[in-house]
Parts: C-alpha cells; sequence; structure tokens
C-alpha cells in the first residue's frame, strides 16, 4: 500500500521481471518511491522505469541521474523501425520526458526492448 515499502523488498530475492513491476507500481503510486530502490537494480533497469514514468526522473539522486545519461549516451544509437516518425539517438536523460509527451510511451518502450 505504501509505494515507499519497496526498500524493503530485496531485488535479489524475486525474479527481476517481477521487482521491475514493483518497482513500476511504486515510482507510479509515488514518484519520490525511485529514491528507495535498489540500486543495482537502477543501474541496470532505471532507463527503463524511467522511460515508463518520466516524472520519476525529478526525484532520483544526482550521480544516478548523471550515471543513467552517460549510459544513454554512449549506447549505440536507438533507431526506429522503418515508417516510424521517431529516431531516438543520444540524449540526455532529462530528455526523455520531452520525447514521451511528444511522441507517446509505445514508440520509447519499442527502442527500449530493442536494445
Amino acid at each position: 500500500m505504501d509505494p515507499r515499502l519497496i526498500s524493503l523488498i530485496p531485488a535479489r530475492a524475486v525474479e527481476p521481471a517481477s521487482y521491475l513491476e514493483l518497482a513500476l507500481r511504486a515510482v507510479t503510486a509515488n514518484a519520490q518511491a525511485i529514491t528507495r530502490l535498489n540500486l543495482n537494480f537502477m543501474a541496470l533497469h532505471g532507463t527503463e522505469l524511467v522511460a515508463l514514468y518520466p516524472a520519476a526522473v525529478d526525484f532520483m539522486p544526482r550521480y544516478l541521474k548523471a550515471y543513467l545519461s552517460e549510459r544513454l549516451q554512449t549506447q549505440a544509437s536507438l533507431s526506429a523501425e522503418p515508417g516510424c516518425p521517431v529516431v531516438f539517438r543520444d540524449f540526455a536523460l532529462s530528455e526523455i520526458s520531452t520525447q514521451v509527451k511528444d511522441h507517446g510511451y509505445s514508440e520509447l518502450i519499442i527502442q527500449i526492448k530493442e536494445g
């Protein structure tokens, strides 16, 4: 019931997909819950979580924002499928919410799933 209780669930105790779902539910209920997530999980899945709920980036610690932003910028360019009007290339983590507002979640989720 309280999204901050996610900090009591060890990420290694549940399947990664289940922890991601729990994390998304917690952050959706209260964006500040992102500060309670397992740091190893955030290093691996933080960009995906923020892509699904961009407002959470406002509550992330500065060092984690910088780390995730750097990961996004050093990854190979993310290109959309042919015919897609959006091409995601290197961008700062804070730009995710702008992309989502302009083009919706579906294209960004496709890009994340494709790596």
